[in-house]
């Protein structure tokens, strides 16, 4: 849930810029992850919106994608708030419990949180990307890090590989 809603905003502004950019593909990429995200962690109603607006996008709908995004988009970050109430959720991870960069241990995590999307094993991805969470990450890694837990979280296995690559090669 902490992973959920530290992506609501990334996710929403993203999915704004690519609805103004018009750009279809991505935008049906990205609202699918979103759809997910969202019945992940319980909150079917607002999946089932992202639904409607997957479905709009994959049929070429684009009118109707443009009379729903800003009512989802609205619906979407109305979900900071309300999980604020959550004990936790809004806390940041307690930097005193935080692991010195290793780069042989974080490269082994990298590795098998790539492994593990590619066999579809999300728990096993999920629990790789916590014990990542742990690690004091250099900057330039750190970005990464972040979209590749919201890979991850949207269990999008094409990016999270992708990402994870990306972090190994900065690593070597």
């Amino acid at each position: 849930l902490r992973n959920f809603y530290s992506a609501l905003m990334p996710h929403a502004d993203r999915l704004d810029a690519l609805f103004q950019e018009k750009n279809e593909a991505e935008y049906r990429v990205l609202v699918h992850g979103m759809k997910s995200a969202a019945a992940t962690v319980g909150i079917i109603p607002l999946a089932g919106l992202a639904k409607v607006l997957e479905y709009a996008a994959r049929d070429g709908e684009w009118e109707t994608v443009s009379r729903l995004h800003e009512v989802f988009l609205r619906e979407w970050r109305s979900y900071q708030e309300k999980l604020q109430a959550i004990p936790g959720v809004a806390e940041e991870p307690d930097e005193s419990a935080a692991l010195d960069f290793d780069p042989e241990a974080v490269k082994a995590l990298l590795s098998r949180v790539a492994k593990a999307m590619d066999d579809f094993d999300t728990d096993g991805a999920d629990d790789a990307v916590k014990e990542l969470g742990r690690f004091r990450l250099p900057s330039a890694l750190a970005e990464s890090f972040e979209k590749l837990r919201a890979a991850v979280l949207d269990v999008d296995a094409d990016s999270a590989i992708r990402i994870t690559d990306e972090m190994l090669k900065g690593i070597c």
